[in-house]
Formats: structure tokens, C-alpha cells, sequence
């Protein structure tokens, strides 16, 4: 080394690049840690550097990073469920109106003139009330109601006929519906219910009226399933906006009567027409 080397100053520009050279190894050291404490926080954190390491639990690197959870369906949110009513029993009772909806519809027209209610097989949580249905042409056909119960409360399900194969008249053309084996329901038998129907669409404005007026209106259902009444006989039916109401007189066999009344209302869903049953109503 020559004299004047070893004499530089220490502004020379050998001792400003050896600085400079100092200078980038830890802005590139900052980097790295950086990077790897965004490493680290992406794969799991510290808990995962040690499943490598071997200590702590397995590592167990997530395949893609983690996104927000979707947002709940809408037609999900909007249910308003009372008390001991889930989510798919609301919607598995609008499938069963939507296959009783043939049925309803006699009840809403005026065809349907009388219920004589001749068996009520009841549990703890459902009942099955077997009936006759008398026509105002003169025909008749047995049928069944279906409710459930819930929280000390009834809920209409569904109304059939056991479509009888010498049937004539508007007794001929009563359908088969409805069921209360409601354990065994899960989402595919009611993603099938709506399929049959032909429709996609849960109409929550329908949904929770059923729910919230049968709630509220529980005297006449719950003496339905009791056998207080064996005869319900309608009157004409009374045309509102959406609505049909139809007054019905209760007999019992000891020849005690009261007066209600039974709400329907019309709706048509993704282009095709039903009628739902929303309320029991004793005056």
C-alpha cells in the first residue's frame, strides 16, 4: 500500500462508498425482516415457524390466504322466527302450503263449504286432524291436516286429500299434500319441494305472516288439535287487497258453536299463482 493510500482523508471516495456500502446492507437487512414478518403473519404465525422447527403444533400453512366471510342470504335475514321456530322449519312449511296451495285455493274461491274433523292423532310436537271436505257441488273426499308445535304454539303445515281414483267433481280434483315428519327434513328435501313447485324464490313477506298471525292467534288451532270442535262450516269468502277471508262457524258434538274466521292470501311467485293459509282467527 502506498503512502498516499494510507494517508486518504476520510472524505475520499473510497471511505464513501464503504458507507454507502454499509448503508444499503441494512436497508436490505429492514427489507428482509419485513418480508419476513409479512411471511410469518400469512402462514400462520409464530405457531407455525415452530410446527417447521419441529416445537409447538403441526405447520399447517393455509392453501390461499383467508377472505371475509359471505354475507348471509337475504331472504335468510329477513325471517323473523318466533320462538322455537328455526330457519328451515319456516321454510319447510312454505313448501308444504306450496303443494297445499291447490287445495287452499277451494278454501279461498268459496268451494269448500264445510270440514267435518273425524280423528285427531297428536304428539308432543305435531298433529295429523283426518277430515272430510264437503263441496258445494254436492261431492266430498277425505283429507288430512297436518300442524306442528313449537314453544307451546301450533303451526298450520299443510292440507291433502288422498286423491281417491272414482272422485268426481271439485272432490276429484283435490291434491295430496303435505306430511309432519319434520326430523327427517333437511335443506335437499325442501331444495326439492321448491323444484316440484316450480319456483326459487322464498317470499319472507309471506313466510313471516304465517308465522307471526298464527303466533298470535293460537285459540282455534290449539282446539283444533284438542277435538273442541268437530265441524267448521265457511261462509263467503270476503275479497281484500292480496287477502281472502273466509268466516267460519264452529260446532262441537255437544252442540256448542263459536264464530272465526281463517286469512289467505294470493301471491304470485317467480310467475306462478298460490294461495297460502296465514291465519286461524276465533272471535
Amino acid at each position: 500500500m502506498s503512502d498516499t493510500d494510507s494517508g486518504a482523508p476520510a472524505g475520499a471516495p473510497g471511505h464513501a462508498r464503504h458507507k454507502s456500502n454499509l448503508l444499503r446492507s441494512v436497508l436490505i437487512a429492514v427489507v428482509a425482516l419485513a418480508v419476513f414478518g409479512a411471511a410469518l403473519w400469512y402462514v400462520g404465525g409464530v405457531d407455525y415457524v415452530m410446527g417447521l422447527l419441529g416445537g409447538g403444533k403441526p405447520a399447517t400453512a393455509p392453501a390461499t390466504a383467508a377472505k371475509p366471510a359471505a354475507p348471509a342470504a337475504a331472504s335468510a335475514s329477513a325471517f323473523k322466527l318466533p320462538a322455537g321456530v328455526d330457519e328451515m322449519l319456516a321454510k319447510r312449511m312454505y313448501v308444504e302450503q306450496l303443494e297445499s296451495s291447490k287445495n287452499l285455493s277451494r278454501l279461498a274461491d268459496g268451494s269448500a263449504n264445510r270440514f267435518v274433523i273425524n280423528r285427531v292423532d297428536a304428539t308432543d310436537s305435531t298433529a295429523t286432524i283426518s277430515l272430510t271436505a264437503f263441496f258445494k257441488d254436492g261431492t266430498s273426499a277425505p283429507g288430512v291436516m297436518y300442524l306442528v308445535k313449537r314453544s307451546d304454539a301450533w303451526y298450520f303445515m299443510a292440507i291433502g286429500g288422498m286423491n281417491l281414483p272414482n272422485a268426481t267433481g271439485l272432490a276429484g280434483g283435490v291434491g295430496t299434500a303435505g306430511s309432519t315428519e319434520i326430523v327427517e327434513s333437511d335443506v335437499l328435501d325442501v331444495a326439492e319441494g321448491m323444484k316440484e313447485a316450480g319456483i326459487k324464490t322464498f317470499d319472507t313477506g309471506v313466510i313471516n305472516s304465517m308465522l307471526s298471525q298464527q303466533t298470535v292467534n293460537q285459540p282455534m288451532l290449539k282446539e283444533i288439535v284438542a277435538g273442541t270442535y268437530t265441524t267448521y262450516e265457511f261462509g263467503a269468502p270476503s275479497i281484500g287487497t292480496g287477502t281472502v277471508t273466509v268466516p267460519v262457524t264452529l260446532k262441537g258434538k255437544s252442540g256448542d258453536s263459536a264464530k272465526g274466521e281463517i286469512v289467505l292470501i294470493k301471491s304470485t311467485i317467480d310467475s306462478h299463482d298460490f294461495t297460502f293459509l296465514t291465519t286461524f282467527k276465533k272471535q
